[in-house]
């Protein structure tokens, strides 16, 4: 019969937290007879806009499949309107034209960690209208996951005051828009102190690796607790390695744990559950379970685990012995908020 350390759930229970906001630049690209550019404009620079709930809860994921970034930001849509945004939107005031991503520098990912400003990861889409598709007074846009779908972001166009302005396209103009994602994960080390089996555990969570792209071309999975690819909301794929001897421990966030690495267990070992989003909520909550034949080391210190776009460890003090009677299981929520 197996022993489980079982890491539940609670209010103040172990988890990560991320933030999410997006801006945008607009260039006006005129165009010859044939459509060939022969000029460039920047229009907009850095031009902030919000999420709305319904961009919220794409972000946080399982409701609406698993391709979250293009889901969300499939689509731009363009139009006139003027009537200051708010996060109940669902569409543009008053639509122009829409447009599928694409286009050069489209689908690029980089940390910024400039000024030293927190550590960043910026996801860039840029969406080209053709000559004259988009022509006219332009004054707002969203993102949409489609070109007749919900928008997930909102924007009045502003100028360097922060003032609605009116961008007017030309007939031989084409509209292009660099949309910027931006995450900043929140690198506070979340701590649970839990008793199993008579023993006082502290566990403590934070984020791995911050700075490397790992897996960066699998940024259209939603970032779920202890997954680096997610199917759907029972079947997720894990990719956890333990790190063991008595060295073993959480490590720094741009790194791994301390100790000696294991092999890495995978879906043969491990199961992931995560647990149908809620509308309204933005946090995904996940558990994995450690199976007989995972992780059968002495002196365990910390687990790594591989995630999308960003991986985590969980710490474990005091370390422990698992031999192949023995599960473990832990649960863990991720939280989004708008910066």
């Amino acid at each position: 019969m197996s022993t489980e350390l079982n890491v539940t759930m609670s209010s103040d229970a172990i988890g990560l937290g991320m933030g999410v906001r997006a801006d945008f630049d607009v260039d006006l690209v005129k165009c010859d007879a044939e459509g060939n550019p022969i000029a460039t404009r920047r229009a907009l620079t850095k031009c902030p806009n919000l999420i709305t709930n319904y961009g919220m809860d794409i972000i946080t994921g399982t409701a609406v499949g698993s391709a979250w970034l293009n889901v969300f930001s499939n689509t731009l849509h363009v139009g006139m309107g003027n009537t200051a945004p708010a996060y109940t939107d669902l569409v543009l005031e008053n639509k122009r034209a829409a447009i599928v991503n694409g286009g050069s520098g489209n689908n690029t990912c980089v940390w910024d960690t400039a000024n030293g400003n927190p550590r960043t990861l910026v996801m860039t889409r840029v969406y080209q209208f053709g000559v004259g598709a988009a022509s006219g007074a332009i004054t707002e846009l969203g993102l949409s996951p489609n070109t007749t779908g919900q928008i997930t972001t909102h924007a009045l166009f502003k100028d360097a005051f922060g003032d609605p302005t009116i961008v007017n396209v030309a007939a031989d103009e084409q509209l292009v828009v660099t949309y910027r994602i931006y995450l900043v994960p929140n690198e506070t080390v979340s701590t649970l102190i839990k008793t199993v089996n008579g023993t006082e555990y502290t566990l403590q969570m934070t984020w791995a690796s911050l700075g490397n792209l790992y897996n960066a071309s699998y940024l259209d999975y939603c970032n779920i607790p202890f997954t680096y690819q997610y199917i759907n909301s029972s079947n997720s794929f894990p990719a956890v390695t333990a790190y063991y001897n008595v060295t073993s421990g959480l490590g720094p966030v741009n790194g791994n744990p301390t100790g000696t690495p294991s092999t890495s267990y995978t879906s043969s070992n491990c199961s992931v559950i995560a647990v149908e989003h809620v509308t309204g909520s933005y946090y995904i909550e996940a558990a994995i379970t450690l199976g007989l034949n995972a992780a059968n080391l002495t002196d365990i210190g910390a687990f790594l685990f591989q995630g999308n776009p960003f991986h985590h460890q969980i710490g474990i003090s005091p370390r422990i012995n698992k031999t192949s009677n023995d599960t473990i299981k832990f649960t863990a929520r991720f939280t989004f908020s708008r910066l």
